[in-house]
């Protein structure tokens, strides 16, 4: 790893709730905005770069974090995180910080890859079908209760 790379990469942690989840705002791409701000969140904070192989391996450290994240707070899964994150992406910036989202969404392809070659996708989407339906009834069934 290039002394420039190992400078600028944020420290590799868990993101292991003590209590409760840990705050989405303590992965080293996300800062939280002045309240003046009409949003709470950047939700990718990155920094201006000439280098564009450096700021793909940042990118791909980012999505690590991410991962972990995600890993240590199953509850955040399926929350659309990773939509906040692309929303708050310049994908029409063409300088070398590009390389931050290259990075980053080619390693959480990779990591993608590697899950689903350990199940079977459309048994597992399946079951998030009936999940969702029988959370849909329960609602529903609260609703004519109330």
């Amino acid at each position: 790893m290039s002394k420039k790379l190992s400078a600028i990469k944020a420290a590799r942690r868990n993101y292991k709730p003590e209590i409760k989840h840990v705050s989405f705002e303590v992965l080293p791409f996300v800062r939280k905005l002045k309240r003046s701000s009409k949003k709470a969140y950047n939700n990718w904070d990155v920094k201006p770069t000439d280098d564009y192989g450096v700021a793909c391996s940042i990118g791909t450290e980012y999505a690590a974090h991410f991962a972990q994240y995600l890993k240590d707070n199953r509850c955040m899964a399926g929350s659309n995180l990773l939509g906040h994150i692309a929303l708050d992406i310049d994908f029409s910036d063409t300088s070398p910080a590009k390389g931050y989202w290259v990075g980053f969404f080619s390693y959480l392809e990779n990591l993608i890859y590697e899950a689903a070659r350990e199940i079977d996708i459309f048994s597992d989407v399946d079951e998030v079908h009936r999940a969702t339906a029988s959370i849909v009834f329960a609602r529903m069934q609260e609703a004519k209760n109330d």
